[in-house]
This record gives C-alpha cells, sequence and structure tokens, in this order.
C-alpha cells in the first residue's frame, strides 16, 4: 500500500507541475532561449546528480550517443516552440496545446508502427 500512496503522490506533483509550467513561463520575464537553456542547465545538472547518486557512467564513449543527442535536439525545439507560444499567446492556450500531444500520439502512433512494419 506504501508503494502506491507514494506513486499517487508523484502523479498528483508531475500533474501540478505540469499544469504550471506555462504559467511559470508566462511569468517568467526572461526571453524564450534564455528559459529553454536555464531549463537545460538545470536538467543536466539533475541528471548528472541522479547518475551519480545511482552509481551510472557519465561517459562520453556510449555508443548511443547519436541518439541521445538527436532526442535532446527534439525536446530543445518543442520546449523553444512552446515558450514562444506562451509568449506570444497566453499560458492557458499553451497549457491546452500542449495536452492535447497525448491525443495525437495516441492517434498517430499505430499509423507509425504499422507503416514501420510495413517496411521492414
Amino acid at each position: 500500500m506504501r508503494s502506491r500512496t507514494q506513486a499517487l503522490w508523484i502523479l498528483h506533483l508531475t500533474v501540478f507541475l505540469w499544469g504550471f509550467t506555462g504559467i511559470f513561463g508566462k511569468l517568467i520575464r526572461k526571453g524564450t532561449l534564455h528559459l529553454v537553456y536555464t531549463r537545460t542547465i538545470i536538467a543536466a545538472l539533475g541528471l548528472a546528480v541522479a547518475a551519480v547518486i545511482m552509481r551510472r557512467s557519465l561517459s562520453w564513449r556510449t555508443p548511443k550517443l547519436g541518439i541521445y543527442l538527436l532526442t535532446g535536439l527534439i525536446i530543445t525545439g518543442h520546449w523553444i516552440t512552446f515558450y514562444g507560444a506562451i509568449k506570444i499567446s497566453t499560458a492557458s492556450i499553451a497549457a491546452a496545446c500542449l495536452s492535447t500531444s497525448t491525443v495525437f500520439t495516441a492517434l498517430l502512433e499505430p499509423i507509425w508502427f504499422q507503416a514501420q512494419g510495413a517496411r521492414v
């Protein structure tokens, strides 16, 4: 029962932060690129601390480095457009658009994997 309660608390915290990320982005007076750059630095430091605690290697010589960098580039583009949309319009519109990403993922994922299976 303890793990269920802990999971529910983590879920509630995640939903709270998810909901307020647009509002925080609107309240911060810095530009979009500066905001994304700051978030990236905070995330990198957090991942480094987590890697040290979990005793994981932080070597650059990983065979998946290209995939990791491409993923980071896609996420960076996502955050730049998200916070850019917040700066142009309102936080509620950007948060509504952000929340629809799961709907589009659910609709497009079967099409994507069906197309992938057809090529293989």
